[in-house]
């Protein structure tokens, strides 16, 4: 289980490190690999050279786009610069203000925690495009709000924060079980990323493992970390249904920024392909198919 909290969880401390001035640690490193260690994953170490793939669209070819239901989500999170962005979160702010929470803090962090202030991304000579990138995005922003307000709001009352204590709430009442099933369910049926994401990262957590993939021949497991490759096939059709995970895309630039195995033309697959062993990844994309067959059953 320890693998699968290293691995699957490094988006997230993109949300919490702005805050950790004023927390002490509020949740250490949910994330996908430790920044401190960018060459080595919980679930294997990064290769030691990682070829120049082709450019990519951030999914595998086998895989079809879905049209995602939520408003605007897919505009926001495949905006070609923050003009196009901020357009999108202030059309939702009137009607969906838990996702222009969510948006607002996401534009933050990466406009002024990584572009003005330098922090959260890996200083090394390697990773000086991914920066360049950003700022490029970014050349447009503004925010009478500073970035760690944001963050804080989304933290408060965004879409992450709403499933947090959902999740949290059942656990609570009636036990991990019932929480886990939750938590499956909102990753079928949610109708936007944050949410999704937010109960990936809570299936990462609990022991025991989840129901997804679980159908899978054993003989296709052999020196497979399952719960890993369940959260990788999590992860792996958020980028599906919802987008932002292109090459050009701000979610993947930001993960981009704390590593060094990307280069330009990397999307987020290519990413989370290059720090896992190739076993977890091939189950992941098995897992993947059931898990796209399940959502397509609520009409996602």
């Amino acid at each position: 289980m320890a693998g699968v909290i290293r691995i699957i969880m490094n988006k997230a401390i993109f949300y919490f490190a702005a805050i950790a001035a004023l927390f002490v640690v509020y949740f250490v490193y949910r994330n996908d690999v430790a920044l401190t260690q960018p060459a080595t994953t919980a679930a294997g170490p990064t290769p030691a050279h990682v070829p120049t793939p082709p450019a990519s669209t951030g999914m595998p070819a086998s895989v079809p786009p879905l049209s995602p239901r939520a408003s605007g989500v897919a505009a926001f999170l495949n905006a070609a610069d923050t003009q196009a962005a901020l357009e999108v979160q202030q059309r939702l702010a009137v009607g969906h203000p838990p996702l222009a929470a969510e948006m607002a803090a996401e534009l933050g962090d990466a406009c002024y925690r990584v572009s003005v202030e330098g922090s959260l991304i890996a200083k090394t000579p390697g990773n000086q495009w991914v920066l360049d990138r950003i700022k490029q995005y970014c050349s447009g922003y503004r925010s009478d709000t500073p970035a760690i307000e944001l963050r804080k709001r989304a933290l408060a009352v965004g879409s992450r924060a709403a499933v947090e204590k959902q999740l949290a709430d059942i656990e609570t009442k009636d036990g991990v079980d019932a929480a886990k099933r939750e938590a499956e369910q909102i990753i079928l049926a949610a109708a936007d990323p944050y949410s999704m994401d937010e109960a990936r990262l809570y299936l990462a957590r609990q022991p025991g493992g989840w129901s997804l993939g679980a159908t899978l021949p054993e003989s296709t497991l052999t020196g497979v970390n399952r719960d890993t490759a369940q959260g990788l096939a999590a992860k792996m059709y958020e980028c599906e249904a919802f987008g932002g995970c292109g090459p050009n895309a701000l979610q993947t630039l930001t993960w981009c920024a704390q590593y060094e195995v990307c280069q330009p033309g990397f999307g987020l697959l290519d990413l989370l392909r290059a720090t896992n062993k190739p076993a977890n990844f091939t189950a992941a994309e098995k897992i993947l198919i059931e898990l796209r067959r399940q959502r397509q059953a609520y009409g996602r």
